[in-house]
């Protein structure tokens, strides 16, 4: 037997950003999507913050001036160091799934260029260009 009953359940509809005070939240083709970003820290026995919990929600600007105050801060504590990599175009960035998903399609694509060029074989007594594209697609329809 079934019973039924109803029930209120709570969801996330807005995250405001700690910093602007402004919505995270985009609006794409009628559906909301969050794009934010996080700073946390938890510090424990022996830190000067000992047991204090951080955590901030903020909006894509506001995620982007503070990575750039890091970076600047980072770029100034190691500017005459040379053993130390200056390049800061991918601090703090563990992934990029857009460009990987780009790199992978290119992949795909070459990947199927090399394999349908494998299994033509073209006829070396052909002519002309008319002929030759007809060898081609006589050999890629017998395939």
């Amino acid at each position: 037997m079934k019973v039924y009953a109803e029930k209120l359940v709570e969801t996330v509809v807005d995250k405001i950003c700690d910093v602007c005070e402004q919505s995270v939240m985009i609006e794409v083709n009628k559906y909301k999507y969050e794009e934010s970003g996080e700073l946390r820290a938890n510090f424990g026995y022996g830190s000067k913050e000992d047991g204090k919990i951080y955590q901030l929600d903020l909006c894509e600007s506001c995620f982007k001036t503070a990575l750039n105050a890091l970076r600047d801060l980072r770029r100034t504590e190691f500017m005459f160091d040379e053993t130390k990599d200056s390049s800061d175009e991918r601090f703090g960035l563990v992934s990029d799934s857009f460009m990987i998903e780009q790199e992978e399609i290119i992949e795909k694509v070459k990947g199927s260029e090399k394999s349908i060029l494998s299994d033509v074989n073209i006829n070396e007594n052909v002519s002309d260009d008319e002929s030759l594209q007809d060898s081609i697609d006589e050999d890629v329809h017998t395939k």
